[in-house]
C-alpha cells in the first residue's frame, strides 16, 4: 500500500480589492471528490491582499496522480469560465499570446514523486504550465457562485459551450487595430448565435432575456470591419477600440442574462 495524498492545484490572484475586512476560509464540494477552497485574509483594507483558490483530490496510488491533475485543471477551466459572473474578475487559465507564463502552481509532481519512493521507484518529470489572468476588484467572494456556474455548465452542455465561447472571446482578444490578429470576433458572434438557436429565434432571445438595445448593432460591427466578413469597400477596414469595448459588455450582460434565466443569480 502506497497510501494517500492531496493532489493540488493553487491559484493566487491579488492584490485583489473589494472583499472587505473580513477573512475568507470557505471549502466547496465540486464532483467526483473534488474539492474547492477559498481564502482571504482579514482586515485586508483598501490596498487589498492575495485571494486564493485551491483545488484538491485525493489519490490512492501513484497512476491517479496525472488523471488527477487533469481533471483538476478542467475543472479550474470551468470556473474560470463562469468566474466574471460570479463576482471575480476574468480569469485566464490560457493565452494565446503567452506560451509559458506560469502563476498556478501544482502539487502533482511532488506527490507522485513521494508516492513511488514509498515503494523504491522513481519518475522523470513533467512540468505543467497553467497562466492565469489579471487581478481586479471582486464584488463578492465569486468561488461559491462560480462552482453553481460550473456544476450546471457540466450537466449541461449547452451552457458550458456558451461561456467557452465567451470565455474564448476574452482569451482571444487581439489588437483593436488588427482585429484579424485573433479570432475573437468569432468566439463573440457564436455567444449571439447559440443564444438564438437556445431560444428559437432573435424575436424570442431578446424577449427571453430582456434585452432593450445593442442587439442590430452588436451584428453590424462583427459582420463588417473585415471581421466576419469580407471586406470589398477597397479601403482600410477598421474599427474603434471603444466598439471592441462594447461588443464585449453585451455580450457578457447577455450571458449573464441568460444565467439569470437559469436561477444562477449572475453578476451583470
Amino acid at each position: 500500500m502506497s497510501g494517500t495524498a492531496e493532489v493540488r492545484l493553487t491559484l493566487t490572484e491579488g492584490p485583489v480589492c473589494g472583499l472587505g475586512d473580513i477573512g475568507i476560509e470557505a471549502s466547496h464540494s465540486l464532483w467526483d471528490s473534488i474539492i474547492a477552497t477559498e481564502s482571504f485574509p482579514p482586515s485586508a483594507g483598501a490596498t487589498g491582499a492575495n485571494y486564493v483558490v485551491k483545488l484538491k483530490k485525493t489519490v490512492s496510488h501513484a497512476n491517479e496522480v496525472r488523471p488527477a491533475e487533469n481533471e483538476l485543471t478542467m475543472a479550474l477551466q470551468m470556473l474560470a469560465a463562469a468566474w466574471p459572473f460570479s463576482g471575480g474578475s476574468y480569469l485566464l487559465i490560457e493565452t494565446r499570446e503567452v506560451v509559458y507564463s506560469s502563476r498556478c502552481k501544482s502539487n502533482a509532481s511532488d506527490v507522485e514523486r513521494d508516492m513511488l519512493a514509498r515503494n523504491g521507484l522513481t519518475t522523470a518529470a513533467l512540468t505543467t504550465a497553467v497562466p492565469l489572468g489579471w487581478s481586479a476588484t471582486y464584488t463578492q467572494p465569486p468561488l461559491c457562485l462560480a462552482v453553481r456556474i460550473a456544476q450546471s455548465m457540466r450537466s449541461d452542455p449547452q451552457m458550458g459551450r456558451l461561456l467557452r465561447y465567451h470565455q474564448n472571446a476574452v482569451i482571444e482578444r487581439g489588437h483593436p487595430s488588427t482585429p484579424e490578429s485573433a479570432a475573437w470576433f468569432i468566439s463573440l458572434y457564436k455567444v449571439r448565435e447559440l443564444l438564438c438557436k437556445l431560444h428559437g429565434g432573435e424575436r424570442a432571445t431578446k424577449a427571453a432575456l430582456n434585452i432593450q438595445e445593442g442587439w442590430s448593432r452588436f451584428g453590424r460591427l462583427l459582420n463588417n470591419n473585415d471581421l466576419r466578413h469580407a471586406d470589398t469597400s477597397g479601403d482600410e477596414p477598421t474599427i474603434r477600440p471603444e466598439d471592441v469595448n462594447e461588443l464585449y459588455r453585451l455580450a457578457y450582460c447577455w450571458v449573464a442574462a441568460y444565467l439569470r434565466t437559469k436561477r444562477l443569480p449572475a453578476i451583470g
